[in-house]
């Protein structure tokens, strides 16, 4: 393309208008995650229920790893919750809950959301919805950043940093990241709009 070049970027190909240094890739549509939660908890169809007595509570206010942070009691002073149902073999059933006035309304996670492993998106929401962010630190380091997460991401963003970034320290590693600097203000949006997590940066 007359204007633009080309070069390889992780495992993948970006395209650089060399007129205006804009780059392009896959991923520049990025949903507020703020915007992203409240959605969803608005457009469900939700039942009301007395009996919690299966359910694990995520708690929004930890400030431990999310697999760390499922309790058997619901925060009643906060109205929107992800919760779970044990099911076999580690795997498990998610459901959206709301608190409201005194009555209980759950809402399954829906089956696409749940293959994406959204229900990481929706952690990370209620955890900056509560003033309670997840965090996470970078590190220049010459011509890349080095990247250290605390918890899995969601699918699609996960897939994102394994097209873009590479693994540090093991080819499954999904924590740890070496981000090409050409590619670091776009994960970087990634990261803080549409997942809501705060970065800091390691000096």
């Amino acid at each position: 393309i007359s204007g633009t070049k080309s070069q390889t970027v992780g495992i993948a190909r970006i395209i650089e208008d060399i007129h205006t240094d804009v780059i392009s890739t896959d991923f520049s549509a990025i949903i507020d995650i703020d915007d992203y939660v409240l959605n969803l908890y608005k457009k469900v169809k939700w039942t009301k229920v007395d009996d919690l007595t299966n359910y694990e509570f995520f708690n929004s206010m930890s400030k431990r790893a999310p697999y760390q942070s499922w309790e058997d009691y619901l925060n009643k002073s906060k109205k929107f919750h992800l919760v779970r149902v044990s099911l076999y073999n580690d795997l498990h059933e998610y459901y959206l809950l709301q608190f409201n006035n005194g009555e209980i309304y759950v809402c399954k996670l829906d089956e696409l959301l749940a293959e994406g492993k959204e229900e990481r998106r929706i952690i990370l929401g209620l955890r900056k919805m509560y003033d309670n962010q997840m965090d996470a630190f970078y590190e220049y380091k010459g011509a890349v950043i080095l990247l250290r997460l605390f918890c899995r991401l969601p699918l699609r963003e996960e897939r994102i940093l394994e097209t873009y970034c590479w693994p540090e320290r093991s080819f499954d590693d999904k924590l740890n990241y070496v981000v090409p600097l050409k590619v670091w203000d776009e994960i970087k949006r990634l990261l803080e709009i549409g997942l809501g997590i705060r970065l800091k940066e390691k000096v």
